[in-house]
């Protein structure tokens, strides 16, 4: 069995299971979930559905499956950012936009699967709508993203939606408790001094489904300060945040964040994970670099 396989082996793997059993495969899909590596797993099994040659889809026997899970197949395209920021730029999307139009070399169709689209900048999802739009025949556009209220309406608008590896919604007051106490380290992050961060990241046994809603939210925060966006929802907290940290310090944090999201699935010692998220954090807020 395959690594990618592997990765695949999940709750969710349900829900990808019965949307492509639902039909066609759209020309573009939003995969977004709190979890990126299941998020990118949930990406590849999708991309070797819409290349394999068997009957039984995706069926990790044939060339094309086989080449898919190995991420090795020619019309399988991972798009990471080239930019000195790590996200992918307007550059990136219309050459993206403009090798669609190209054949495939061995599949029936391409596939392009775009990381962190939450990072993407207007202008970057601008100059993607008209390939939403007008897609080139036998084109598949696999968006993952934390979460797709980070992107424009128009783009959202023109793609199908699914969701991955979210944390269980245990109610209002669950997710604003989590809310808060991600506002709460959002708000330590901007403070001078280490004692406030600490208090914020100490988590002590208790429910990890609730320690992962926090992380989300926290994510939340930290991309919609790297996108200059507004929310209510995260008050001062945000508007703090944008002023105390750099865009290359936000951009570290959000890699620590989902590198802690991977840490707390795999059931890391949470009072280890406290020490290791808060030294993290306050390292990269005290980088001069």
């Amino acid at each position: 069995m395959c690594a990618l396989q592997k990765q695949f082996d999940f709750s969710s793997k349900k829900k990808v299971d019965d949307f492509l059993k639902s039909g066609a495969l759209p020309h573009a899909i939003i995969l977004q979930g709190a979890n990126k590596t299941e998020s990118l797993s949930a990406a590849g099994f999708i991309a070797a559905y819409a290349v394999c040659t068997g009957e039984d889809k995706p069926c990790f026997e044939c060339s094309n499956c086989v080449k898919a899970f190995t991420q090795n197949h020619p019309d399988i395209m991972w798009v990471k950012g080239t930019g000195t920021n790590g996200r992918i730029n307007v550059s990136d999307i219309r050459r993206i936009c403009g090798d669609s139009y190209i054949k495939p070399n061995e599949a029936d169709c391409k596939v392009y699967i775009l990381e962190d689209c939450e990072l993407l900048n207007t202008q970057a999802q601008n100059a993607f709508l008209k390939s939403l739009e007008e897609p080139a025949g036998n084109i598949l556009y696999i968006l993952q993203c934390t979460s797709a209220h980070a992107l424009l309406e128009t783009i959202t608008s023109r793609c199908i939606s699914l969701s991955i590896s979210e944390t269980p919604d245990k109610g209002s007051e669950e997710k604003q408790k989590a809310v808060d106490k991600a506002a709460e380290i959002a708000s330590a992050l901007c403070k001078n001094t280490g004692y406030d961060l600490m208090c914020a990241t100490y988590f002590s046994g208790g429910d990890r489904d609730h320690y992962l809603l926090i992380l989300s939210e926290l994510k939340q925060i930290l991309v919609c300060a790297l996108l200059n966006k507004t929310s209510q929802s995260y008050g001062a907290a945000l508007k703090n945040l944008k002023k105390a940290l750099s865009k290359k310090k936000l951009i570290t944090m959000i890699s620590t964040i989902d590198e802690a999201i991977d840490g707390m699935k795999r059931n890391t010692n949470i009072n280890l994970f406290s020490t290791w998220l808060c030294s993290t954090l306050e390292r990269i807020k005290a980088d001069n670099n």
